[in-house]
């Protein structure tokens, strides 16, 4: 077996280097396949019934892609460092009367405050 000693297993690592898979992070992120405006600073393709999890600074754009049209996004958020501070859906459902994302919709969290706006 190549990865059954350190060396064998740096060589197999190195061999690596540029191989792509259908889904990982693309680093550098302006390296996408698909044409993103603007200058990303993450891309991932995340496998079906898998997660990922990112720390965005205030003021980050995220954009969800759906490249084969059947995906549902599942999305947790906290404030970093405050787990105690996180979405609220019912509360962001009642003070909107509105359980759809679009535009000018604020995601509250348990405080009352909004933790993100779209």
């Amino acid at each position: 077996m190549a990865t059954a000693t350190t060396h064998g297993a740096r060589d197999h690592a190195r061999a690596q280097h540029g191989t792509r898979t259908e889904t990982m992070p693309v680093v550098p992120a302006s390296d996408w396949p698909a044409a993103v405006p603007g200058t990303p600073v993450w891309a991932e393709t995340v496998a079906g019934g898998n997660y990922t999890h990112r720390v965005l600074a205030r003021g980050t754009e995220l954009r969800l892609t759906d490249l084969a049209g059947d995906a549902c996004a599942h999305l947790l958020l906290y404030v970093d460092g405050r787990p105690w501070e996180r979405l609220n859906t019912a509360d962001t459902v009642k003070v909107q009367w509105n359980a759809y994302l679009g535009a000018v919709v604020i995601i509250i969290y348990d405080l009352g405050l909004v933790i993100w706006s779209v």
